[in-house]
């Protein structure tokens, strides 16, 4: 997508399309979290909707096969979602498609890692302590899995659990 536009745009509007398009993905990510996978449960139908989308995700957050949506679904997803930007953005909507689904892609990564996987002894550790928080300490809070931006934006970000301090050596001497 980005070499098919390239012959029309400067290198700097390429990479603001890119990465205007893989921040609107995070916006996108929290809303759906939030909104749509967390819907209140106000009716039946809503309550089995939300349980059969995302609710058993949450009952079972190592099942590796409930950490995403299935391959001909997201092929489905992304191909729909490129028409609409090339259709309203024109060629920069092509760049502006790549970014959004290089953060899907990336999206995928984390969240499987963060379930499937012993968080990293690197800058990632962040993401996977975010992301148990939704699961284990509140699940109204702590919604972006591959960004917390969102979370500081619209206050769902959780409070950090107290650090466990560790009982002073007894030395034995009085």
């Amino acid at each position: 997508m980005l070499w098919h536009a390239h012959g029309q745009y400067r290198f700097g509007a390429l990479a603001a399309a890119f990465l205007l398009g893989l921040a609107f993905f995070t916006f996108v990510e929290y809303i759906v979290h939030r909104w749509l996978y967390h819907i209140a449960p106000s009716t039946p139908k809503r309550e089995r909707l939300q349980y059969v989308m995302h609710g058993l995700h949450h009952e079972q957050p190592r099942d590796k096969s409930r950490l995403a949506m299935p391959l001909i679904m997201s092929l489905s997803v992304a191909s729909l979602l490129m028409v609409l930007f090339r259709w309203v953005g024109g060629p920069i909507g092509l760049p502006f498609g790549a970014g959004f689904l290089l953060g899907y892609a990336t999206y995928l990564f984390v969240h499987y890692c963060v379930h499937a996987f012993r968080p990293p002894r690197n800058f990632l550790r962040v993401l996977w302590k975010h992301h148990h928080l939704h699961h284990y300490a509140s699940d109204d809070k702590a919604f972006g899995v591959s960004s917390p931006l969102w979370d500081w934006v619209f206050g769902t970000m959780p409070e950090l659990p107290a650090k466990r301090k560790r009982p002073a050596a007894d030395t034995g001497a009085q």
